[in-house]
């Protein structure tokens, strides 16, 4: 039986995703992985890009970010929730997020569920959350419909958990 073999390379927005090799009669499984690796690669772009924004204190892009749908949390409206992290951008001292990604979930070809280790630093304040993020494609971009913080979590937790994952 001749194995035919395929070279795939996925790329989204000008940037490289995934190359594999495959056999052929492997098509089907191979797109399963390949729509994963993408929602992966996608996820990690936008989240990336959201704490860039949040980080730098660009309310522009960091409201970006989110999805037209996003629902605010507690209740709040968006008009609410919108003034409120404008002040929070504009009025934080120097900020730093970083993410550290442990889970992307690929629900289906429009959404995925990504949970990450957030960590906040500002001068007088800093925290560490375990927070879930549902995504969706909108306009042929990821968006963040939904933000949970999941937990609180000590530095030596977060660093537990950030091992076993292999980071």
């Amino acid at each position: 039986m001749k194995v035919l073999r395929k070279l795939l390379i996925l790329s989204f927005l000008n940037t490289f995703a995934f190359v594999a090799l495959v056999h052929a009669e492997d098509k089907q499984e191979c797109a399963d992985f390949a729509k994963d690796q993408c929602m992966v690669t996608l996820a990690w772009s936008s989240l990336t890009q959201w704490a860039d924004a949040w980080s730098n204190q660009d309310y522009k892009s960091y409201i970006s970010s989110y999805s037209e749908t996003f629902l605010p949390p507690k209740g709040k409206s968006r008009s609410q929730w919108l003034s409120e992290r404008k002040r929070a951008l504009s009025g934080a001292a120097k900020i730093k997020i970083s993410l550290h990604m442990l889970d992307v979930q690929y629900l289906n070809d429009q959404t995925a569920r990504a949970t990450v280790i957030q960590r906040y630093t500002a001068p007088h304040y800093s925290d560490i959350v375990l927070k879930t993020f549902g995504l969706g494609l909108q306009n042929g971009q990821v968006k963040i419909q939904s933000e949970q913080v999941d937990r609180s979590l000590t530095p030596s937790e977060a660093d537990a958990i950030i091992n076993d994952f292999g980071y």
